[in-house]
């Protein structure tokens, strides 16, 4: 599976996550490709500032909040480097994103894996089984 991430919203990080947790633990290995804002989303001095919902429900976005407050869920990137301990996944940030905002691996927070063009995308779409959009 491949899921291309462009939207660095919390919601759509979430909403890759949940995709990703039911891919890993049915044995499907997962490729995630960041692009646009969710490459700037991901730097270490942003990703925890960024846990706030943006959809026009207030109530959605106060018990999203709250679970999140609260421990009953985890924040997406606490799930993912879990699900590193479970199967095959893999964030991968594009490497024209992060050279136009002048970032190198190490100021990704810890949940990044690589840098790579869009060529290593396209190898990796025309593997995949499933491709998903973000």
């Amino acid at each position: 599976m491949l899921i291309l991430l462009k939207d660095g919203s919390y919601q759509s990080f979430a909403t890759m996550a949940m995709i990703a947790t039911g891919a890993v633990t049915s044995d499907i290995e997962v490729k995630v490709f960041a692009m646009e804002d969710a490459v700037y989303a991901l730097r270490k001095d942003q990703i925890d500032k960024h846990i706030k919902f943006e959809k026009p429900y207030p109530e959605y976005n106060a018990a999203l909040q709250d679970a999140i407050d609260t421990g009953k869920t985890q924040k997406w990137w606490e799930l993912f480097n879990d699900l590193k301990d479970l199967g095959d996944i893999e964030l991968t940030v594009c490497a024209l994103v992060a050279d136009l905002l002048g970032l190198e691996l190490e100021d990704f927070a810890d949940v990044v894996d690589d840098i790579q063009g869009v060529a290593k995308f396209a190898g990796d779409a025309e593997e995949a089984d499933i491709f998903i959009t973000i």
